[in-house]
């Protein structure tokens, strides 16, 4: 099997199973240690196990009372345990994480012992808990298409989500979030081109309106107390307050004078300098100097759903 770029699965794929590891997961210790898979019914003898035959199986579990339909679940859980292939991949959840391994062919019995598994599959290079890059598993990482599978009542069972699995695996994005980024970069290339082509007037009150999305409020008429300042904007909860310079077109040496005027003034917080055509490259490394330029407004009116208002402004 191979997942090319797109994310698309090339090839026949390889079973994905879920398996709990224990009665609450109390196996997962030696399992990860051991490198092993266990597995559980008891009841059931290796030697029975070994003939797959999960008529008989569940006829025999019948015989110790289980009912019907449990029995039928369990000796299909137990025929799944002994059939699966080597290219199987198994999965658990521990510890916050998925791991996940592939087994060796043999099943091993290892008796009647009550602290851990009656029987275990050797896993070929033990449990990991990361893709092939060696980038973590984290639960609230992934989706709950995959994850939900935890909360079953089986011990050993198909996943939904096989394919979203074994993407994670390979370290392979969905095509479905693929093309999201891939419309969420143009949409915002698409954003730059509009804001360049706003009136001065109403870039201003774009940068208005996003600076108020962004919890600023403007205390203070165009000039304010200051005259280098186009507004002087206030947090309402912090009660930070800044200076706000909008440019439509700047540099690098405009900038510098402003972060001076800042500086010699002392009564501002912050300061935020908003300029949709910069001429270069804007820079800073103080931490106090916001710079809002092409592909920050572009976020900030993407993310604050300004969108639309943008393209009515220019259209």
């Amino acid at each position: 099997m191979e997942i090319n770029e797109d994310g698309e699965i090339v090839g026949s794929r390889p079973p994905v199973r879920y398996i709990k590891l224990g009665p609450n997961n109390a196996w997962t210790e030696r399992a990860f240690r051991e490198s092993e898979i266990p597995f559980g019914f008891r009841e059931v003898p290796h030697e029975l196990a070994l003939t797959k035959d999960e008529a008989r199986i569940a006829a025999h579990l019948m015989g110790q009372g289980k009912a019907q339909g449990a029995a039928t679940s369990a000796a299909r859980q137990i025929c799944t345990f002994y059939t699966l292939g080597e290219d199987a991949i198994w999965i658990t959840f521990a510890d916050g994480m998925m791991w996940w391994a592939q087994a060796e062919p043999e099943v091993l019995w290892l008796g009647d012992s009550q602290d851990y598994a009656p029987r275990i599959r050797k896993t070929k290079s033990g449990w990991t808990n990361s893709n092939r890059f060696d980038v973590p598993f984290y639960m609230n990482g992934l989706s709950s298409r995959l994850t939900r599978v935890a909360s079953t009542q089986q011990t050993l069972c198909r996943i939904e989500a096989e394919d979203y699995a074994l993407r994670k695996i390979w370290n392979r994005e969905e095509p479905a979030v693929r093309q999201a980024r891939q419309a969420k970069a143009g949409m915002l290339e698409a954003i730059v081109g509009l804001v360049g082509n706003l009136h001065w007037a109403d870039f201003e009150t774009l940068v208005d309106l996003l600076l108020s999305r962004s919890g600023w409020h403007r205390v203070s008429s165009l000039g304010g107390t200051m005259k280098d300042a186009d507004m002087v904007v206030e947090q309402t909860v912090t009660k930070e307050t800044a200076f706000v310079q909008v440019k439509s077109a700047s540099n690098q040496s405009e900038l510098d004078r402003y972060i001076d005027v800042f500086d010699r003034n002392g009564e501002y917080s912050r300061m935020i300098f908003a300029c949709h055509s910069p001429s270069g490259k804007l820079t800073t490394e103080r931490g106090n100097v916001m710079i809002w330029a092409k592909a920050e407004l572009a976020e900030m009116i993407l993310r604050d759903g300004l969108f639309d208002w943008l393209v009515e402004r220019t259209a």
